[in-house]
């Protein structure tokens, strides 16, 4: 967490007691810095030991109140996926199970976050294992 910005986004994120406060608490630091949001979420939730279905969740109930944080987290999701090489078993999974239940949990985002797996039969073996855990 290199900002203070984005640290009071982790705290949200780690004191709230569910998604729902998690959400309201990020809100209310009433900020236009969407892609801190969408980072801080994400990069948490590929640093878990375990997936945690929270982020998701909170993520999820971001995008239904605050639309204009679609963008974002859909940018920020490109740009973990063009690092897929670069990460581990682990990021790879929490990151495609991230983007699978968020999927599942927002109507406002859809598969079109795939977009980047243009030919689905030239994929590298970190892809094959995003997309297995994804699906």
């Amino acid at each position: 967490m290199v900002t203070e910005f984005r640290k009071k986004v982790f705290v949200a994120l780690i004191t709230a007691e569910d998604y729902i406060e998690g959400a309201e608490k990020i809100l209310e630091l009433r900020s236009r810095k969407h892609n801190e949001v969408a980072a801080v979420i994400v990069e948490t939730c590929t640093q878990e030991k375990a997936f945690n279905p929270y982020y998701p969740l909170v993520a999820a109930k971001l995008v239904e109140v605050a639309p204009r944080l679609r963008p974002a987290l859909q940018f920020m999701i490109w740009d973990q996926l063009k690092q897929l090489e670069n990460f581990s078993l682990r990021k790879i999974c929490n990151l495609a199970k991230f983007l699978s239940r968020l999927v599942l949990h927002s109507p406002a985002c859809s598969l079109s976050m795939l977009k980047n797996f243009s030919d689905l039969m030239a994929v590298s073996k970190h892809e094959q294992i995003f997309l297995t855990a994804f699906f």
